[in-house]
């Protein structure tokens, strides 16, 4: 029996991920204790982990309303108060690994550094690690493909770090050197290094993610680690046989976070309003859309992994998780997302040829009805999605993060450069 350690973000999306992965390690005998605020205390719980209260970890709206710089804020002025939570967790509860996830992942590795456990990091959003193949995150470029490119965005990537955001790695360096441990090298920046050396689970596949040669072995594609089997039938709307019937089967969700259906779900429904299709909506508040035309079911909560087998088309606002989902059985996309990850998200979309992005947030309904059609009518869209879900199917998704995991705290995972 091992002991895992995970700390997480206090955001549904980052923990979501790293849920499934837990049971799997519970399921085979291991313990589990995860360092999240209380209000996802239940969620945790379920998964079949023990609950541990921050105690001294102070939230990132706290840290920005007292001054700090919201880069500063995220990366480096969490460490002392994750360090202080860690070492107080591991006092009574041992364990052999610290599972992060990739944006709250510093305080593991500092930890290590200090003679703590070995850590990995949980990739909750598409792959972010700078390399000359890989354009700048938000960028909206296609990786590179002359040495021309990769010179450019070899530039690019060091003006980020150096020259527009160099205040987070000074601020990491200092800290660094308060604790006793050398500041990073010249050329390495913070960004360089939020993916662990160790073991970093990224979730997703290579086929959703921009080709990157020379990978380090550290870093591990799992597939999707969220749920992906039909759950109880019994949680289903009252008219989900309809979804069997002739129409095409569209799907729209704005996620978790996002819920002002303004956004995107009303000018969906504005869209494909009166189509030959069976627009299936998932929204907080159902009645808050007003009527329905007659092609439009809604439902407060619609599970993706029972509605996406049945649809040709997912509309969505780019959560990755949401994409995995749609990916991993065979659904092309329509994506309007430019906030957080999203655009990256729709970027790789974009790339891989399984959907059409709109770059933008807020789409106009004539932008999505000729969207959804293209995507309803070219068959490359479903035969490239068709592609993806094979490669999501060669991955075990949180079984094999399970299996990566119990190697890493056996020892079996050597420090890798990333």
């Amino acid at each position: 029996m091992t002991n895992f350690l995970f700390c997480t973000k206090p955001i549904s999306g980052h923990i979501t991920p790293g849920l499934p992965v837990a049971s799997e390690l519970v399921r085979r005998g291991h313990r589990v204790r995860w360092i999240v605020e209380d209000d996802f205390a239940e969620m945790v719980e379920r998964a079949g982990a023990r609950h541990v209260t921050p105690a001294h970890t102070p939230s990132l709206a706290n840290l920005i309303e007292a001054g700090s710089d919201p880069l500063n804020a995220q990366f480096v002025d969490l460490i002392p108060g994750q360090l202080a939570d860690y070492r107080a967790c591991l006092e009574e509860f041992p364990a052999s690994a610290v599972i992060t996830d990739s944006t709250s992942g510093l305080g593991a590795m500092i930890l290590h550094e200090l003679g703590g456990p070995p850590w990995a990091t949980l990739g909750v959003s598409p792959l972010a690690l700078p390399s000359p193949e890989t354009p700048p995150w938000r960028s909206g470029l296609p990786p590179a493909t002359t040495a021309e490119d990769r010179e450019r965005y070899r530039r690019m990537h060091w003006e980020h770090a150096h020259v527009r955001t160099p205040g987070v790695t000074r601020g990491l360096n200092a800290l660094r050197t308060g604790l006793g441990l050398a500041p990073l090298e010249p050329e390495v920046s913070i960004w360089d290094i939020l993916c662990s050396s160790f073991l970093h689970l990224q979730c997703g596949t290579r086929s959703l993610d921009y080709p990157r040669p020379g990978l380090s072995p550290a870093i591990r594609y799992v597939g999707a680690t969220v749920a992906t089997e039909p759950g109880a039938t019994a949680d289903l709307p009252p008219w989900w046989g309809e979804l069997r019937g002739d129409r095409p089967v569209v799907f729209v969700s704005q996620g978790t976070l996002a819920t002002d259906p303004g956004d995107l779900v009303l000018p969906t429904i504005d869209a494909l309003a009166g189509q030959d299709v069976l627009l299936v909506v998932s929204t907080p508040d159902p009645r808050g859309l007003g009527p329905l035309p007659e092609n439009v079911r809604a439902a407060a909560y619609v599970p993706y992994q029972d509605v996406l087998p049945l649809a040709q088309v997912m509309v969505t606002n780019g959560g990755f998780n949401g994409v995995q989902i749609a990916l991993s059985h065979g659904v092309p996309l329509v994506v309007a997302g430019d906030t957080d990850d999203k655009p990256e998200v729709a970027n790789r979309v974009r790339l891989a040829g399984v959907g059409i992005d709109l770059h933008t947030g807020r789409p106009k309904p004539d932008q999505l009805s000729r969207a959804v059609a293209e995507v309803l009518a070219d068959p490359s869209y479903r035969d490239r999605a068709a592609g993806v879900r094979a490669d999501f199917a060669g991955h075990g998704g949180a079984a094999e993060a399970a299996d990566l995991l119990i190697e890493l705290a056996t020892g079996a995972l050597p420090r890798q450069p990333v």
